[in-house]
C-alpha cells in the first residue's frame, strides 16, 4: 500500500519477555511479511540457564579471573606461559566455563553488538564485560576490555592482571552480559 511502518527494535525488544522456557540454546527472530514476501529482519541467538546455573557459573568465572591475578601483560606474547593481554584474558576466563568469545577486543565488541548482548551501565553484574572505546560511545573501535565485578573491573593492562575502580580507565562506554538466566 506504500505505507511504512518503523518500529525501534530497542523498545520492542525491552518488552519481550521470555516466560517458562527450557534451559539450552535459543534464537530469537522477527519477521516482516507483506503479501509478496517475507523477510527475517533481526536474528538474535541465546542461552537459556536457570537462576542457580546462572549464579554457579557466575561465581566460576570470577574465580577464574581471579586466579590469574598479578599475571603479566604482553600483547605479542598473550597466551604462553601466564602472559595476557585484556582480551585474551577475558576470552580466557569465559572458556573456562565453557563458552567461547571472540579474541580480540574490538571483535568481542562486535560480537557482543551483533548478538544483542548489550546491558545498561546502570544494571551491571558480576561477569559482564566492560567496553572502553575512545569516542565513548557504543562502538567496535574498542581500544579495551574488563570483567565487571563489584562496582570494579579485572583487567589486563600494562600492570599485569588486575583488580581496579571502574573510574581507573576512566568510564566504560559500554557494557555486555554474556550469560544470561530464565
Amino acid at each position: 500500500t506504500g505505507k511504512t511502518d518503523t518500529y525501534d527494535m530497542w523498545r520492542i525488544r525491552s518488552n519481550v519477555r521470555f516466560r517458562n522456557l527450557s534451559k539450552g540454546a535459543k534464537t530469537f527472530a522477527v519477521y516482516v511479511s507483506n503479501e509478496k514476501a517475507t523477510a527475517c529482519v533481526y536474528k538474535s541467538a541465546f542461552h537459556v540457564v536457570d537462576k542457580e546455573e546462572y549464579a554457579a557459573k557466575n561465581s566460576m568465572l570470577i574465580r577464574w579471573a581471579m586466579t590469574r591475578l598479578g599475571d603479566p601483560y604482553s600483547q605479542s606474547s598473550r597466551g604462553i606461559g601466564n602472559y595476557t593481554d585484556c582480551s585474551y584474558f577475558t576470552q580466557w576466563c569465559y572458556a573456562q566455563i565453557g563458552i567461547t568469545i571472540p579474541t580480540s577486543s574490538s571483535t568481542q565488541a562486535k560480537w557482543a553488538i551483533r548478538n544483542d548482548k548489550l546491558v545498561s551501565l546502570d544494571s551491571l553484574e558480576n561477569g559482564d564485560l566492560l567496553f572502553y572505546t575512545y569516542s565513548g560511545a557504543v562502538s567496535t573501535n574498542t581500544y579495551h576490555v574488563g570483567i565487571y565485578y563489584n562496582g570494579g573491573v579485572l583487567e589486563a593492562g600494562r600492570r599485569g592482571v588486575c583488580f581496579n575502580s571502574m573510574a581507573w580507565n576512566g568510564t566504560p562506554a559500554f557494557a555486555a552480559r554474556v550469560l544470561e538466566q530464565k
